[in-house]
Order: C-alpha cells, then structure tokens, then sequence
C-alpha cells in the first residue's frame, strides 16, 4: 500500500469520527442540556412571579440532569422569600386593620434579602407609625371635648412612646391642665352655691311676713311650706303657669294639678299671677278679713281643693281648708 492510498484512509476514518462525535454532542445536548435549561428557566420565572413552591419542584427537577450549586443555594433562598412574603402580607392586612403597631413589628420580620418588599417594608413602618401617632392624638382631642381627661392622657402617653418630643402632646396636655382648673372651679363654686342654698332652705320651715312680696316671692313661700323636704317636680302648664308636685303623685291636669291612685300625693297651683281681693275666714267664720292676696291651689290625694292665700301687701300667709284659714307665718 503506497502512502497516497494510506492518507485517504486516514482521512475517511477522521471523518467518521467527527461526524460520530457530533452526533453524541447533538444527542447529549437535547437529552441532558436542552431539558436541564429549561427546567431552570421555568424554576426563575417562577420564583419572579413568586410561585415559590413551584420554583423548588422545577429547581428540583434540574438538578438530577446536572447538580449546581447555585441552584441549592437558590433553593434556600425560597424558603426565606416565602416566610418574608408571608410575614410582609400579614402586615398589610394589620396596616389595614389600623392595628399599625402590630403592623410594625411584622414588618420589621420581612428578610433583607427579599429585595421584592424589604424597602417598601421599611417605608410602610414609617406610615404606620405616623398614622398611629395621629390616630391617638385625634382620640385624645375628641376625649379632651368630652372632659374625659384620663383617657384623653392615656392617648397622649401612647404618641409619647413613639415620638417622645411630639410639639401636638405637650399642646394637648396644656389644654388639658387648663380645662382640668375650669372644671374644678365650676364645680367648686356649684358647691358653694348648693351649700348657700341649704343653709337658706334650712333657716326656717316657713318664711315669716315682713312687708309687701310679689307673686314669684309669694309663690316660693308656698312652695317652701308645702313641700318642706323639697322633694317636688315642676310641671310647666301650656298656659304659661307652672304646676309644683310632690314627688309621689302620678297625675297632672291643665294649671290645676290632680294627684291620683297616691293618697300621699300633692299637688299645687295657681289660676293667675295678680292679687285679688279675697275673704278670708277664720276662726270657723267667726272672722272674715278682706284681704288683696295670691291664691295658690293645693290638690291632696283627690280631695276638695285647699291651698294658700298670700296677702301682697305684709306677706302673711295664710293655709285654707274646708273654706276655714289659718295664718302660718
């Protein structure tokens, strides 16, 4: 065999060796590389949209074609993404709830490396905490309105905790302190005019006469006489008169007032507000007096009215009953 013949040999036989090996390489691409790539092009979409479960089954699924340990390192990777979405989304529905610092803390969880929420996280502890600060002031000037003073404190304490210089608390907490002083003056001075009151009331059962009265001040003497214990209601009439009953009677009509179904009951009236000019008897009409006088109608228990006559001109009182008077005063 001459040299010519042995190189066309050697080269027919190089030939099939290459064609050989590029028939392994294209058999070993679509057999083992092609079906790894697209495993992992699936698994990364995936994780991009995060649907994380199905990312680690694809990642999964790639690795028995060629172990990489990127690809395991991605994997763990997941597991914190998914526990940070989890956290990130339970903090939201906290946000919304207006529970802002529970909001916080489950913000504060949401992992560095979720690159997707770590940033909006810490932008939404921010708001959180701003929007709880102003929830507690607002609640704190609607309490202060309402003079509940201690729960309007109570709010003020909780923005003290989060924002320990806040300019709103201290001006919250001025008015506060002057609204606390102007309660306490009204207060004090309701007491002292109660006080006052009682010491009147309790000078004497039944004023005594000494000169001309008008109609108020006679009515107030009767009222004094007639309910001593000053347990009475006032009934205010549509005529414009006013009708006095004690607390245990259960019936009111017109000016004149009728106590009922209540033997105890009293009630007291007035037809008019001038002095008239009255007879008065005494003495089991022995005496009769002609007199200018308020009468004032007095209803017990259903009977036959009696009342009280008040002259205008000395203030002396007299009680009637039966058409029969007595001077009180």
């Amino acid at each position: 065999m001459n040299n010519s013949s042995r190189s066309r040999k050697i080269i027919i036989t190089l030939s099939i060796l290459v064609v050989v090996a590029a028939a392994c390489s294209g058999f070993y691409y679509f057999v083992r590389v092609k079906p790894y790539n697209d495993l992992i092009s699936s698994a990364d979409k995936a994780l991009a949209a995060d649907n994380f479960d199905k990312a680690v089954s694809l990642y999964t699924q790639g690795q028995t074609y060629k172990k990489d340990s990127e690809i395991d390192k991605k994997i763990k990777l997941i597991g914190i993404l998914k526990s940070s979405k989890l956290n990130y989304d339970e903090a939201e529905v906290k946000m919304k709830d207006k529970d802002y610092l529970a909001a916080v803390d489950i913000f504060k969880k949401v992992d560095s490396r979720d690159t997707k929420r770590y940033s909006d996280s810490k932008n939404k502890i921010t708001q959180c905490r701003n929007l709880y600060i102003s929830d507690n002031l607002s609640k704190a000037k609607d309490n202060l309105k309402n003079s509940n003073f201690d729960d309007a404190g109570k709010y003020l304490a909780n923005v003290s905790k989060i924002d320990s210089d806040n300019k709103d608390v201290e001006s919250i907490k001025k008015d506060i302190a002057k609204a606390v002083q102007e309660q306490k003056k009204k207060q004090e001075e309701a007491e002292k005019a109660k006080a006052a009151t009682a010491a009147q009331d309790n000078s004497t059962s039944v004023p005594s006469a000494n000169g001309p009265v008008t109609f108020d001040q006679a009515l107030a003497m009767v009222v004094k006489a007639e309910f001593p214990d000053g347990k009475y209601a006032v009934i205010n009439n549509d005529d414009g008169s006013r009708g006095y009953v004690s607390l245990d009677s259960t019936a009111v009509v017109k000016n004149k007032v009728t106590c009922q179904a209540d033997i105890r009951g009293r009630g007291l009236g007035y037809d008019s507000t001038e002095a008239q000019n009255i007879d008065i008897y005494l003495n089991n009409n022995k005496n009769i007096i002609n007199r200018k006088c308020y009468s004032f109608n007095l209803s017990q228990g259903g009977h036959i009215p009696d009342g009280y006559y008040v002259e205008a001109d000395t203030g002396k009182m007299y009680k009637h009953n039966m058409g029969n008077s007595h001077a009180i005063n």
